[in-house]
């Protein structure tokens, strides 16, 4: 037998119960913090596992020494990441009330509001809109003088308008009143359709010119009904006769007509009378509303501001949890490196 034969053989090298994660490729991980986490793993748990007397006493041991050591490595980095997470979590939970807030008053705010006529020539941040208390005096007593007026014209023209199918004697209109009343709606209807024609005129010239078109209208119509009206009742003008011939036919039908038109076209005349001064000092435009404008840029500023919060508070929580994940590794590795040197040191 050779020298060499006789050599004694070599020790099998000796296993290490924390081998290192470069040369074991089962830790290769990619992660650095897991990485750094394995490979602080304290030697001092083998003295711990050496006079444990008891397996749940080694390992209460085995925790506190490696989480200690873990601390002492990452403690300050540890301790900042935490504080930092609880403010950005504390900062996120108010910037989302915020935000809720914000949300909730500005869907209460409406985004266009209106404007009066006297608006029309300001800029958007100079525009008012003007009460009916602060309306000029003339205009409240005309409007004061008014409302009555057409209160009263167009009772009128109902009343006649109902006595006049009533009294026609039509066997509908007698038996059943109420429709009576019904159509007698139509006279201050018309009224106000006559008015609202106003309104189909682009031009300021237009619209004066249908208004004096409509007062002609009114001062012929009630000039014929004076006529008529004094034909047909003079009872107070004893035997003053206005016309020579007697009382016709016709007269009875021009009468009613003219009457009935009198009436409505002094209801249409005090209604865009009204809606001629209402119009001095009531919205007919409408203007960005600055407040729903300062809430809307509020709210995307406390969005970008949340979203901001949100990120770094995700950014913390994720290191922290890493951290987290490599104490629980080094916890694992230290417990099962215990378990498996309980179990050869029993053999």
């Amino acid at each position: 037998m050779s020298r060499k034969n006789n050599r004694r053989p070599k020790k099998a090298a000796r296993t290490s119960l924390f081998p290192n994660p470069t040369q074991n490729p089962e830790f290769k991980t990619g992660n650095d913090v897991l990485q750094l986490a394995y490979e602080s793993f304290p030697r001092a748990v083998v003295n711990s596992i050496a006079n444990a007397v008891e397996e749940g006493e080694a390992d209460e041991k085995i925790e506190d020494i490696i989480h200690s050591s873990f601390m002492a490595i990452h403690g300050a980095e540890y301790t900042e990441l935490r504080a930092e997470a609880e403010i950005t979590a504390a900062r996120k939970t108010e910037l989302q009330t915020d935000v809720a807030n914000t949300l909730a008053e500005r869907r209460a705010t409406q985004d266009w509001k209106p404007s009066s006529a006297d608006n029309n020539e300001l800029g958007e941040s100079e525009r008012t809109e003007v009460a009916p208390r602060r309306w000029v005096l003339a205009d409240k007593f005309e409007v004061a003088v008014l409302l009555p007026a057409l209160v009263a014209v167009t009772a009128t023209s109902i009343l006649v308008t109902q006595g006049n199918l009533v009294a026609s004697g039509v066997a509908i209109f007698v038996e059943n009143p109420l429709l009576s009343w019904a159509v007698s709606g139509i006279a201050p209807g018309f009224s106000i359709g006559i008015k609202s024609m106003a309104s189909q005129f682009e031009t300021d010239h237009g619209k004066k010119l249908f208004g004096r078109a409509l007062m002609a209208a009114m001062v012929i119509s009630g000039l014929t009904w004076l006529c008529l009206f004094s034909k047909m009742y003079h009872g107070l003008g004893g035997g003053v006769e206005i016309f020579a011939d007697e009382k016709a036919a016709w007269m009875d039908q021009a009468f009613v007509i003219a009457q009935l038109l009198t009436e409505i076209l002094v209801a249409a005349v005090i209604f865009l009378r009204l809606d001629t001064i209402a119009r001095r000092y009531a919205p007919e435009c409408w203007m960005r509303n600055e407040k729903y404008d300062a809430l809307d840029t509020r709210l995307k500023s406390e969005r970008a501001e949340l979203a901001e919060a949100a990120s770094a508070h995700a950014a913390k929580s994720g290191l922290l949890s890493q951290l987290d994940a490599a104490l629980e590794v080094q916890i694992a590795v230290g417990l099962s490196a215990a378990a498996e040197f309980r179990a050869r040191f029993a053999r």
